[in-house]
Parts: structure tokens; sequence; C-alpha cells
């Protein structure tokens, strides 16, 4: 069998694919692309190969210029990974080249993205994937179990977008914590909370800091809640999280911007600065641990608030395997929407929700 595997344009995904791969030791693994993009793991599988079994790509370099070789021929099966998000026309390329196929996604989270209005409103969000199982339920298969997420991390998606579906696959994933040293004994008791390993999914509520903590207008950044993010980043670290085992992630643009100036202010390590990302960008992607900074406050910005969105909120909780602190205003969650004040209440109920001071700040 030959298999051509896909994701969108994502370099990681095809990258996780290869790496787990090669480590198991499987024969014939081609990784196709930009060699500058491709992860060093992967490089010794960059070279030509002409009977490849598995050839690892992303769809939009399949759809390119260079696209898949003709001299690799035909495959049996193409795998396209985060096919939810994958606009339909660049789905079509891989499957081009291949006699059966199958697509692996999530639909509660985030469609395809499409710039063009006009796109969207002739049904651009709509992904082969939503199409097809909606046309052929009987071939659609639910994977219940996952293998990311802490019991504890997982109860939080589960109860606000998966109804209680979402199985831990092992003990060993319900279990799983990060090692950390304790903080020393006169760092702020919210710090040493949120520095803590055995706690595994907190929110940090910014309220007391007033003015402090509030988002700019336009464009939306909250630089006091960057720089408390910063300081819990450089907590972390200091603790013995290792670099590139954190990511601190965002709804929106210009806070990933004040997130990464206040990592470097905070001397977190250049893997952390450079991991701050928005929520759209870490689709498929997972870490250790994850900063979720919401950034905005009252009043809600115009534009509302974007992880009102249940996709792209799913997205942003189901990043970390062993820790997640969410950092934002309660007051703006209760009034955002539904569905974040139902985070909020979980919060409340499971005693994960902690009031920071009004001298939190660095």
């Amino acid at each position: 069998m030959r298999y051509n595997a896909s994701a969108p344009n994502s370099n990681p995904l095809p990258d996780a694919l290869v790496a787990r791969l090669l480590a198991a030791g499987v024969p014939g693994v081609l990784r196709l692309g930009d060699v500058h993009r491709v992860h060093p793991d992967c490089l010794p599988a960059t070279r030509p190969l002409r009977e490849a079994r598995v050839v690892a790509l992303t769809a939009t370099h399949c759809a390119g210029p260079s696209g898949l070789p003709a001299d690799l021929g035909r495959f049996d099966v193409a795998l396209l990974d985060e096919a939810a998000q994958m606009p339909l026309p660049l789905a079509l390329a891989p499957l081009a080249r291949a006699d059966a196929f199958v697509l692996a996604g999530d639909a509660a989270q985030l469609a395809p993205l499409w710039t063009s209005r006009e796109a969207r409103a002739a049904g651009g969000e709509e992904s082969l994937f939503a199409r097809l199982a909606s046309a052929h339920p009987a071939a659609v298969t639910t994977l219940r179990m996952q293998y990311r997420m802490a019991a504890e991390i997982q109860a939080l998606p589960n109860a606000l977008v998966y109804a209680g579906a979402l199985v831990c696959g092992s003990a060993s994933v319900a279990e799983r914590r990060l090692q950390l040293s304790p903080l020393p004994a006169d760092a702020p008791a919210w710090l040493r909370a949120a520095a803590d390993g055995a706690r595994r999914l907190l929110l940090l509520d910014t309220d007391a800091l007033g003015a402090a903590a509030a988002a700019a207008a336009r464009p939306l950044a909250n630089a006091g809640e960057a720089a408390l993010c910063g300081r819990l980043a450089a907590a972390l670290h200091s603790a013995g999280l290792p670099p590139g085992h954190l990511s601190l992630l965002t709804p929106y643009n210009a806070q990933v911007e004040a997130l990464r100036a206040a990592c470097a202010a905070a001397g977190c390590p250049a893997a952390c600065v450079a991991a701050a990302s928005t929520v759209d960008k870490a689709q498929g992607r997972d870490v250790p641990a994850v900063i979720l900074s919401l950034a905005a406050t009252l009043p809600l910005p115009e534009a509302g608030l974007l992880l009102a969105d249940a996709r792209r909120l799913c997205v942003a909780l189901t990043r970390a395997q062993s820790k997640l602190v969410l950092v934002g205003s309660v007051a703006m969650l209760r009034a955002a929407s539904p569905l974040m004040l139902a985070l909020v209440q979980q919060a409340e109920r499971d005693n994960w929700l902690i009031s920071l001071p009004a001298d939190a700040l660095p």
C-alpha cells in the first residue's frame, strides 16, 4: 500500500506524522515541501525517494506548481488531516492522485477560512469533510478516545462542546501532569498556584486590576494582561518547564505582539516568545502547557468576542496536554455569550477560578 498524507497549509502537521513514522522505523517515508520550513527532525525524509510508501506534504504544496512529482505515480490511499478546516478545492488536489481516501477532522473546530466575501457567500466555508459527512453519514466514524488532554482539562471542552463524548485513551493520559518544582515561598499565592504542576486547569480573573488590565479598543490588545502572561510564563520556566513546552494563545493578532513583547521583557526563552500565536493558527497542534490570553474587557469590542464562537473556543481549550491557564476578565466572560458564561460557572463549581489581587501586575 502507498499513501499520500496531506494537511492544510500547516507544516507542523505533516512534520509530526513523519517524525512518528521515522521513530517507528517505517521505511519509505518521504517529506515533500520547502526544506526551510520542514522541521529538522524530518530532514532525513526529504531526499528523493522514487519508491516511497508514504509521502507527507501540505495540501497547499500538493496543489501548487511543484505538487506531487509525476514519477511518484498514483497512491492507494490519500489521508487528509484537519480535513474539516481544509477548503474544498484544496482537498481535491491530493485526492486526484489516489484510488481511495480517508478524511480526518473535527467539525466542532474551525471551518475553512476564506478572506473573499464572495467565496464565503458561495458556500466556501463548507469543507469536503462536512459535505460528505452530511451526504453519507454511514461512512462517518466518531473517534471518542483522545490521547492529548489530561482528564481535568478534557472535562472543560467535554462539557461546553462535546456533550461528554470524549474519553481519555489511557490512564497515563488522564493523569498526565507537569513535573515542576515549587516556586519560592515568598512568591505571590496566585503565581504559586498557577505554576503548580498538580493544578492542571485555572482561570485567572483580572477584574480587580481595573484599568491596568483593560484592552485598547483598536487594535484589540491588552498590555497589562500580556504582562501577567509573561510573568506566568517566566515562572513556569523557572519551575522547570522546558523551552518549547509552552504556547501562549489569544484570539487577536494585536495581542500576539503584546504577548511576545511581554515574554521577552520577562526573560522567557526565545522558543516561548516565538510560540505566541492566535488560536486559529494553533489548530492541529498540541503542547504540554498553554496560557490563553482572552484580552477583551468590558465594554465588549464592536467586532464581538472571537472566542464566543464555539468552534474557536473548542480549538483554544484543546491544545494543552497537561496544563491550561486562562487569563481574562470574568465580568467580560459572563457578558460575552451563554457559552462563556457556562465556562465561568464550571470554573466556580469545580474550584479552578482564582481572582487576582490588585497588585498582581509585575
